[in-house]
């Protein structure tokens, strides 16, 4: 990818080694990334970055994946993003959950790095 076409993607997990990995597996592929711990600090460098994509856990301690996919989806510029919920939650009660709360895909842990990368491709282009 040239420096006209690097998309910038947000990392968002409280697991810190998952982040550390994903984030440079990404990086090797060509995305800009950005990664934080927390659902707050999720909103705050989501809200400065507004980025391409951003990829959220479900399960995080004060502020969860739903809730911070809802908080991005009423912003402005939230709309036009791609929100991808990465979790150990797979039941379909759990996707419905995070079609509802505003996510475009929700992808089980541990994800296919093939496929995760597949997917941004095809929808950031």
């Amino acid at each position: 990818m040239g420096a006209e076409t690097t998309k910038s993607l947000l990392v968002v997990d409280d697991n810190r080694d998952a982040v550390t990995i994903l984030q440079r597996l990404l990086q090797l592929k060509g995305y800009a990334v950005q990664s934080c711990f927390d659902g707050p600090a999720g909103l705050a460098v989501a809200e400065r970055l507004q980025p391409d994509g951003i990829l959220l856990d479900l399960a995080m301690p004060g502020m969860d994946g739903f809730s911070l996919c809802q908080a991005i989806r009423a912003r402005p510029w939230g709309a036009r993003l791609l929100l991808i919920a990465l979790s150990g939650y797979s039941s379909m009660a759990d996707q419905q959950r995070s079609q509802a709360a505003g996510f475009d895909l929700h992808l089980t842990k541990p994800v296919d790095f093939a496929a995760l990368t597949r997917l941004l491709n095809e929808r950031l282009g």
